[in-house]
């Protein structure tokens, strides 16, 4: 550019003592930047993040081991651009101001197969190295069968007699094979929304053609969705976005612009398909989902596909009852203990007499261990009185505070369960320190899944050769200083209550005085 002759014309032109003060003032601000704000290489930023990751790590072991609740955990096995194999823990507790905490513990290069006997040993270790294997309640992963033996031996290695580890399967994946089934028996409509969408969104033409459609038939124009195969919700926003267009997509038919298209019979079906799922929908709709509503969530997907029988025939009910079949007794065992200590499913659980016989008499079982600090209180005379409870006293005998606990209202399925116990645990102090670990055990396996929507952000195909190392150190190290910041706040409001309440009894004093 400084050899052009207009740029040589142009300077010409210029007052000689501006260009001077231009040429200091441009020294000094590069000699300034060179020592104040030089920049670090890629190597220096990695290896102060992994050089400072000890020191973080021993605030975050102290933490989980400090936490007043057991602690419930996610695993799973992701493959990273650079085709490396990862495999991501994470952890999850109730803090003493009754909030739910969650963080990833570990992230892991996992080069060798993925065995059962291997995700084992590494869940095993990774407790140990946290210090934590005596406090773990379940270990949570998808339904496949290496993941499925991997967390079953890691329990059975972490279990003592004073602490049962519970392995558990991911209630978002069993909904994904549920709904799986019935899409298995609509595959050939299927087929051919999945060819027209790709068509459509791959047309400037036939997507201008279908706006204009929608215009004249008074339908809400919505871009075609393509679905994934890992999520069956994706496949129902195509259904339901297309299923609006119907006569658009016909007329579109009609003018050779699409090939494709689907009979009124196929709309049908798709259309009784897509209110057969609206529940469905529903209860993956939470991305905290705990156990203590897994079991409720279970009954009522059951329940609506029994009643769907009759009305929906064809789109693969029964298939969809067979497979839910298949995980209903076990979600439904495992899921009585949180669902008594959550007041929102109380109430329901106890009008079933068998069922709350069962659960009773296993909360009994946990208050009778000498690890739970029991305050027994005494009963009233008016307490002998209540001769229509006494079939289910018997339930309760001994345990005045448990009586009381199984006899409350309850709260609205929408309000949350964690603040009604922190309002509460002073009047049930015994059953709290049994809901803060039932409360905390998660029935998914979401955050390991935006665990690694976080790793994918980070291992792009422009930074596909990071060692890995690095990436561990990245991904643990972003969610240890994020849980860290936000216990900062805490910790000072915590400082500044404690300090006013002994300034205040300092006045107390000076005013006796």
């Amino acid at each position: 550019m400084v050899a052009r002759p207009a740029f040589r014309e142009f300077t010409q032109l210029l007052d000689p003592r501006l260009v001077v003060l231009f040429a200091l003032l441009h020294f000094c601000f590069l000699t300034l930047s060179f020592f104040r704000f030089r920049s670090l290489s890629r190597k220096t930023v990695s290896e102060k993040i992994v050089a400072g990751l000890p020191q973080v790590k021993k605030e975050i072991t102290q933490v989980l081991k400090d936490s007043p609740s057991r602690i419930s955990c996610t695993t799973d096995g992701w493959t990273s651009e650079a085709k490396e194999s990862y495999i991501v823990v994470t952890a999850h507790f109730i803090d003493h101001a009754w909030k739910m905490q969650g963080l990833i513990i570990a992230f892991e290069h996992m080069p060798e197969s993925h065995t059962g006997q291997h995700l084992c040993n590494r869940l095993v270790r990774v407790a140990k190295d946290f210090g934590i294997e005596g406090k773990i309640s379940c270990i949570i992963s998808d339904n496949a069968n290496s993941a499925m033996s991997g967390i079953t031996l890691a329990t059975k290695a972490m279990s003592t007699a004073s602490n049962t580890v519970i392995p558990l399967r991911c209630l978002a994946h069993i909904i994904n094979l549920v709904v799986g089934e019935g899409f298995k028996t609509l595959a050939e409509p299927l087929k051919t929304l999945k060819a027209m969408t790709t068509f459509l969104r791959a047309s400037n033409t036939a997507l201008s053609s279908l706006k204009g459609f929608c215009q004249g038939n008074k339908e809400k124009y919505r871009k075609p969705q393509i679905d994934s195969k890992t999520r069956w919700n994706s496949t129902l926003v195509m259904i339901t976005s297309l299923n609006g267009m119907r006569k658009s997509l016909d007329q579109l038919k009609h003018t050779k612009i699409v090939d494709e298209g689907l009979t009124e019979d196929d709309w049908a079906q798709l259309e009784l398909f897509i209110n057969l799922l609206k529940p469905f929908k529903g209860a993956t709709g939470s991305s905290y989902c705990t156990l203590s509503i897994a079991g409720r969530v279970v009954r009522k997907l059951w329940e609506h596909l029994n009643d769907s029988v009759e009305a929906v025939k064809g789109v693969g009910v029964l298939q969809m009852i067979e497979k839910l079949q298949k995980y209903w007794e076990d979600v439904q065992d495992q899921s009585f203990l949180p669902s008594f200590f959550d007041p929102r499913t109380l109430p329901l659980l106890m009008k079933n007499a068998n069922d709350r016989h069962v659960t009773l008499a296993a909360v009994k079982k946990l208050l009778k261990k000498p690890s739970i600090p029991t305050k027994p209180k005494e009963e009233s005379f008016l307490d002998t009185l209540d001769d229509d409870e006494e079939e289910e006293d018997k339930d309760t005998e001994g345990f005045p505070e448990l009586r009381e606990y199984s006899q409350i209202n309850g709260i609205h399925k929408n309000e949350d369960p964690l603040k009604w116990w922190a309002e509460n645990e002073q009047r049930f102090p015994t059953i709290a320190i049994l809901a803060r670990d039932s409360l905390g055990m998660l029935a998914s396996t979401v955050p390991s899944e935006e665990a690694f929507s976080a790793a994918g952000n980070t291992i792009t195909k422009k930074r596909s050769r990071l060692k890995p190392k690095t990436v561990e150190a990245l991904i643990v190290s972003q969610s240890w200083r994020r849980y860290l910041r936000k216990l900062q706040p805490q910790q000072q409001e915590d400082q500044g209550e404690d300090q006013g309440e002994y300034k205040e009894g300092e006045e107390d004093e000076e005013i006796r005085e």
